[in-house]
Order: C-alpha cells, then sequence, then structure tokens
C-alpha cells in the first residue's frame, strides 16, 4: 500500500479513538451507571447508588418513577467565570422495581443558577 494512504488511515483511527475515549469522558458517574443498570438493578440498588431521589411516585400499575436532580458549581477559568451544571433524571421501573428506562435533561438553561 502506499505509505501516504496508510497514513491517511492510521490518522482516522487514531482521531476516531480520541474521539469515543472523549464521549465517555465527558459522562457524569450517573450516566455511566444507570447505562449498566438499566434491566437489572433493581430500585434499591439505585438508590443506594444514586442516594435519595427528588421524588418518588408510583408511575401507574405497572410501575413507579424516581427523579433526581444533581447540580455542582463549575469554577470558572480565563475563558470566562464560573457556572452551574445541573442534570435531571427521570428513573422507571416496573412492577417488580427493576430499572428500565431513564432519561436525562439539562437543567441549567431551565433554572438560570446564578455564577456565585
Amino acid at each position: 500500500m502506499n505509505k501516504v494512504i496508510l497514513h491517511k488511515m492510521r490518522v482516522v483511527v487514531f482521531a476516531a479513538c480520541l474521539l469515543s475515549i472523549g464521549c465517555v469522558l465527558f459522562q457524569s458517574r450517573q450516566t455511566i451507571y444507570l447505562k449498566k443498570a438499566v434491566n437489572h438493578a433493581t430500585k434499591d440498588e439505585v438508590i443506594q447508588h444514586m442516594g435519595t431521589p427528588r421524588e418518588s411516585s408510583k408511575a401507574n400499575t405497572e410501575g413507579s418513577l424516581l427523579l433526581y436532580r444533581f447540580k455542582e458549581f463549575q469554577a470558572g477559568d480565563l475563558n470566562g467565570p464560573g457556572r452551574w451544571w445541573c442534570e435531571d433524571y427521570q428513573l422507571r421501573f416496573d412492577e417488580e422495581d427493576i430499572l428500565r428506562q431513564w432519561s436525562e435533561r439539562d437543567c441549567s438553561r431551565v433554572y438560570n443558577f446564578p455564577a456565585y
């Protein structure tokens, strides 16, 4: 194979590896846990790992719902002031209290937390 083509292929593979590593590095620990826990973790296991939920309710006769909010202040740097990071998580459990579905939503802009 031509050396130029081989070099370009190596660059593409290296860039793809960096991209996939970057995506993992910027996920919250809650997101990483929930991806592994879906379809097998019980409600008690999730609460033990994530803490007491902000809200808990019966979604319907077929399961229940837990709501979490995680927020943290991220300090500023030379590029600008600090800001609040905020994520809402909605977790759905089946009638046997197994985590079946979850979603996350950025709540930083919704609440417009002050940077102090």
